[in-house]
């Protein structure tokens, strides 16, 4: 949180006056209607301010607490994504394109009866053909 609160600082107190009065970002009304948190202002905990007894510091670290415990969630998903191996060492190494396509989408092996082919046979030649599951061989 130490790292967040520091950067929200820099963030906050990021001097616009290079900028046209009409360009300047009120950047405390941004970040509150995004995070739906109360962003403190430095003023407030100036002398003369609402908050002037208080730690401007102590505001923006509980800030940086807050999203960081409503991120919880969302880090927790990154962290998982970024560790699951979909592939093994263990898994075969990839053929080339020509290689599956032999093995594949080869011509498959039965018997006409009265005409027709068998519904199972028609069925088993479609999975084959859509790469569902293991490769089934017709013989």
């Amino acid at each position: 949180p130490r790292q967040l609160a520091s950067a929200l600082m820099a963030l906050l107190e990021f001097d616009q006056n290079s900028f046209r009065p009409i360009h300047r970002l009120d950047m405390h009304a941004l970040l509150q209607s995004w995070l739906k948190l109360s962003v403190p202002r430095r003023e407030d905990y100036m002398a003369g301010g609402r908050w002037a007894r208080q730690s401007y510091y102590d505001a923006v670290f509980s800030l940086a607490k807050s999203v960081l415990e409503d991120a919880e969630s969302y880090i927790a998903l990154n962290f998982h994504i970024q560790r699951v191996r979909h592939h093994t060492e263990a898994d075969p190494i990839p053929q080339p394109k020509e290689e599956f396509l032999r093995v594949f989408h080869r011509e498959p092996e039965y018997t006409i009866v009265n005409g027709s082919i068998p519904t199972e046979i028609a069925l088993l030649t479609a999975l084959t053909n859509l790469n569902l599951g293991e490769h089934i061989r017709l013989k």
